[in-house]
């Protein structure tokens, strides 16, 4: 099931460019190294927009069944503010969670009871072949 919520963040004028050229833009680096709940890469959405969007898919889903499994597929900024959401971290801190890639295919489980968030493990990949080097936005 689709839902539009789950999009990755809008990245504006930059996307589909290429991240060796966004690495040199200052925007670009501020958008990973210094997150801001207003900032957004020109036309883009902003943390603060991203971070409602996600908090809302979150409570509807538990509203409409608490005791129900959500399996979620997502990108990765949308990914690092959905664990800044379930580490319960400011904006201002998700810079802390995004230090590296999490691996395509890797598991992430969190539990919600209406309340708190849980992670019970976050980027597990034990089950992929393992990799030579770490893979970085930055």
């Amino acid at each position: 099931i689709e839902d539009s919520r789950l999009k990755e963040m809008n990245f504006g004028d930059y996307e589909g460019e290429y991240i060796q050229d966004l690495k040199k833009k200052h925007d670009y680096f501020c958008l990973w190294h210094q997150p801001q709940l207003s900032f957004s890469l020109p036309n883009g959405e902003t943390y603060e927009e991203v971070v409602f969007r996600l908090n809302d898919f979150i409570l509807e889903k538990y509203n409409e069944n608490p005791q129900q499994t959500i399996f979620i597929t997502i990108h990765g900024m949308l990914f690092t503010i959905l664990h800044g959401i379930f580490l319960d971290l400011p904006v201002e801190r998700l810079n802390e969670v995004n230090q590296e890639i999490v691996r395509g295919c890797s598991l992430s489980l969190f539990e919600f009871d209406g309340k708190k968030h849980k992670i019970d493990f976050i980027g597990k990949d034990c089950f992929l072949t393992p990799l030579k080097e770490k893979i970085s936005y930055k």
